[in-house]
């Protein structure tokens, strides 16, 4: 306490806390630690698959402050007509602390299956009616290794631009008014795959 005159001065509780056999600083108070394990890993075998659980404990070998404040009394009217007393209390902690470790497996596997026909269908339907705009013209060539090729024109025909190649299991052409009437239109079966080409009328080149 400071004094002024043999009096304490009004407003001021300083303590000197250098004779102290211990002195420490801290920012706030131990936190508790959980009190067992969570989970007990030998309730049965894959109760609790993926989970793992380890502890530890960590010995102090010399006390350490976890706890220190002050109290101030007042006796009569200080700092006049009385004095105060002062009263300080320091807790200190020594022993052992347990330490819990929980973990989760989470990277399982994900199975993953594609839904759909083993085989794949290539199809084109021409329905227009208006003389040129029902034909079908091919500009590239159409592979289905594992499936058949159907191509419709049902008011037009179906004519191929250039070197076009079909390849299929099965190729199925149905036209209007021709097949390739200006270009030959080239198959290649696969897999012993049948070949149908019907028009009702005009030319059927196909090699």
């Amino acid at each position: 306490m400071d004094n002024f005159w043999g009096m304490d001065v009004i407003g001021t509780d300083n303590v000197d806390t250098s004779d102290w056999d211990v002195s420490n600083s801290f920012d706030s108070l131990a936190s508790p630690l959980p009190s067992g394990p969570w989970l007990d890993p030998n309730a049965g075998s894959g109760q609790y698959a993926g989970y793992n659980f380890s502890t530890y404990s960590v010995e102090r070998t010399s006390e350490v402050i976890v706890d220190s404040h002050q109290d101030r009394e007042s006796h009569g009217c200080p700092p006049v007509f009385g004095y105060y007393t002062y009263k300080t209390w320091i807790t200190k902690a020594a022993g052992r602390t347990q330490y819990y470790t929980n973990s989760v497996k989470a990277d399982y596997p994900i199975d993953i299956q594609f839904m759909g026909l083993s085989d794949g269908e290539v199809t084109v339907n021409s329905t227009g009616n208006n003389g040129a705009a029902g034909n079908v013209w091919l500009k590239g060539n159409i592979t289905n290794q594992t499936g058949t090729v159907n191509i419709t024109s049902t008011n037009g025909a179906i004519n191929p631009v250039g070197n076009v190649l079909i390849t299929g299991e099965g190729v199925n052409l149905n036209a209007e008014t021709g097949i390739a009437s200006a270009s030959v239109l080239k198959t290649n079966l696969v897999n012993g795959g049948v070949l149908s080409a019907v028009t009702t009328t005009g030319n059927v080149k196909l090699k």
